[in-house]
C-alpha cells in the first residue's frame, strides 16, 4: 500500500504489480454496483444491482409470444453506422437494408423473399426508460430476405440506410444537386451521379433502404446509460 492505495500484490512471496484495478486483482465482487443502484433508485433485486456477475434473461424475451420476434440491428463492414451513406463506392456494395429472417419463419408468416412486411416495435420491459409501457413504440415497412443462419425467433435489419439527406448517393437517386438551391459549387460535380446509381428506384433498382431509428425505443442500461440496440421485440406482419 502507498498513501492508502494498493500499488501491488504478493504472489508466491514476491511483490508484483498486479492488474490495473483499484485492488490490483481481478474483482468478481464489487459493491459499486449496489451503491450505484441506490443512487439512481434502481431496486437492489435488479440484476444490474448485483455486486457479482449474474446471468439473466432479457425481461421482454421471457415467454415471448408466438407472433413476436427479437429484433436486432447491425452495421455492414463497408459502412460506418448511418454516416457513410454518401460514400459512392461503399453504397454501391451495400445500399439497402432488408429485414433478414430464417426461411422457416418466412414460411410460417406466409412470406416469399422480397415481400413487403411491417415491423411493429414494442418498448422494453424491466427497469429502464418507460419500461413496460404497452402499445407499439414505432413501425416501419421493408422487404424481407431469407438467411438460413438466422435464429427462427430473430429478425435483423441494418441501420445505415434509408437516408433522405446525404446527397444523391445517400438518397439513392440519379439527380445532380442544384447549386443555386442547395448552395453547392458548380465546380463540384460527379459525372457518375446522373446515370450510374443503378440501384435507384427510377432505374428499376431496390432503392436506398428504410430508416429504422425512429422505430426503436430509447432503452438505456440502468446504471451506465448505454443504448440497447439488439434486444428489442417486434411483431412482423405481411403488407
Amino acid at each position: 500500500m502507498k498513501a492508502g492505495k494498493a500499488v501491488g500484490i504478493m504472489r508466491d512471496g514476491k511483490a508484483v504489480r498486479g492488474f490495473n484495478t483499484p485492488s490490483k486483482v481481478i474483482d468478481i465482487y464489487d459493491e459499486i454496483f449496489p451503491t450505484a443502484a441506490k443512487a439512481v433508485g434502481l431496486p437492489l433485486d435488479d440484476i444490474n444491482a448485483s455486486p457479482i456477475a449474474r446471468w439473466g434473461t432479457v425481461p421482454e424475451h421471457e415467454n415471448l409470444e408466438e407472433d413476436n420476434f427479437i429484433f436486432t440491428t447491425f452495421k455492414w463492414n463497408v459502412h460506418t453506422q448511418g454516416r457513410s451513406g454518401h460514400w459512392k463506392y461503399h453504397a454501391e456494395i451495400v445500399h439497402t437494408n432488408p429485414v433478414f429472417m430464417h426461411p422457416d419463419t418466412g414460411k410460417a408468416l406466409g412470406l416469399q423473399e422480397g415481400d413487403e412486411v411491417k415491423l411493429d416495435v414494442f418498448r422494453p420491459k424491466g427497469n429502464t426508460y418507460r419500461g413496460g409501457e404497452g402499445g407499439v413504440m414505432g413501425s416501419f415497412n421493408n422487404h424481407v430476405r431469407f438467411l438460413k443462419g438466422m435464429h427462427p425467433k430473430v429478425v435483423a435489419c441494418s441501420h445505415h440506410a434509408g437516408h433522405w439527406e446525404h446527397g444523391a448517393v445517400g438518397r439513392s437517386v440519379n439527380k445532380i444537386t442544384d447549386p443555386a438551391k442547395d448552395g453547392i459549387s458548380k465546380e463540384v460535380k460527379d459525372t457518375d451521379v446522373p446515370n450510374r446509381i443503378w440501384w435507384s428506384k427510377d432505374r428499376g433498382g431496390i432503392g436506398g433502404g428504410v430508416a429504422i431509428n425512429d422505430a426503436l425505443p430509447i432503452n438505456p442500461c440502468p446504471l451506465v446509460g448505454g443504448q440497447n440496440w439488439y434486444d428489442n421485440v417486434c411483431k412482423v406482419s405481411k403488407v
